[in-house]
């Protein structure tokens, strides 16, 4: 048994609120691996579908997009939305004590000065004082940001980091004593074979990041040319011996899911695409992203897994002969 585990027994007997914000695929599968741990301990808990300022924000921008507006009218628009969104937004989301006893905010890598996601534990702070909280694994992050003064409030906090560089960063800092730091694997890594359809692959999945995370020069242009290699269309999937995309934009998590699942090797720098490889026995490597977080959960749980490696490097060498 982990240490999360262990936190979760602690208030078994809770009132538990799962707070899942808005993610991408990957931040699915954590959810998907965090319900069943809590199944398996027969835990009851109630759950909380967050919408952060920056999920509203994406939804403003995506629409934006589509419209194919000027540059500098768009961004007159984005601001207004935020200037709006600053001004109603703890309003609409905020999360007061009386649902729970126990507040459990899903892992990820959102509470950290890429994705700058704080405004879910300050709303759980400020609006739930007297709930204990725990953060599920996550990797942590900071250029300016000082973490630890978030935590003013006396109530337990638990504070779950899934790689050693986010746990060595936290106790780094000068918490006030209520706060706990630990280390656990991420919450995906409960996941088995058993909770999906293992099959034999057909192609080569080729996953690089489009987002600001993305650091790896996988040479798009250059691998798109490639002979018998396909973009991912979103809809269907090719027998074609490679198909190449960010799987973040495939229509859904089912498609997400089947897309690994019918693949033979995977070349990702998707932490959560390489961990559903992983535990589909496929062969998988991992890429570095701009920070940490890869490397460390790679080191701290990966490397217990055979078939997957992690590629200490920032171009792709998988194409060509060697796919």
């Amino acid at each position: 048994m982990d240490k999360f585990e262990e936190i979760l027994l602690q208030h078994r007997k809770d009132r538990i609120l799962v707070v899942d914000p808005f993610g991408g695929k990957g931040d699915q599968l954590i959810y998907m691996g965090m319900e069943k741990k809590l199944r398996e301990l027969s835990i009851n808990y109630k759950v909380l579908r967050y919408k952060t300022m920056n999920a509203r924000l994406f939804k403003v921008k995506k629409m934006l997009s589509l419209l194919r507006l000027h540059e500098s009218i768009a961004e007159k628009l984005e601001y207004a939305a935020r200037t709006t969104y600053n001004l109603i937004y703890k309003k609409v989301n905020e999360i007061r004590d009386a649902f729970a006893d126990v507040i459990l905010l899903r892992g990820g890598a959102y509470l950290n000065d890429l994705w700058k996601e704080y405004d879910i534990l300050e709303n759980v702070l400020r609006n739930s004082p007297d709930c204990a909280i725990i953060v599920a694994p996550q990797s942590f992050f900071f250029n300016s940001t000082r973490f630890s003064e978030f935590f003013y409030s006396k109530q337990k906090i638990y504070l779950f980091c899934r790689e050693k560089y986010s746990y060595n960063l936290l106790l780094s800092m000068n918490f006030p004593e209520n706060v706990h730091i630990h280390l656990s694997h991420d919450t995906a890594l409960y996941l088995s074979k058993d909770d999906f359809n293992s099959r034999d692959g057909s192609y080569d999945l080729i996953c690089p990041r489009d987002d600001k995370e993305s650091v790896v020069d996988w040479r798009i242009e250059d691998l798109g040319k490639q002979e018998n290699m396909k973009l991912i269309n979103f809809t269907e999937f090719s027998t074609n011996k490679v198909i190449l995309g960010d799987t973040d934009f495939v229509a859904d998590f089912k498609a997400f899911v089947d897309l690994i699942e019918n693949s033979r090797r995977v070349y990702t720098d998707r932490l959560h695409v390489a961990i559903l490889a992983a535990i589909l026995g496929k062969d998988t490597s991992l890429y570095p992203n701009i920070y940490h977080k890869n490397r460390g959960v790679y080191e701290f749980s990966l490397y217990k897994f055979p078939n997957v490696r992690f590629i200490d490097s920032l171009k792709f060498l998988g194409q060509k002969g060697a796919i």
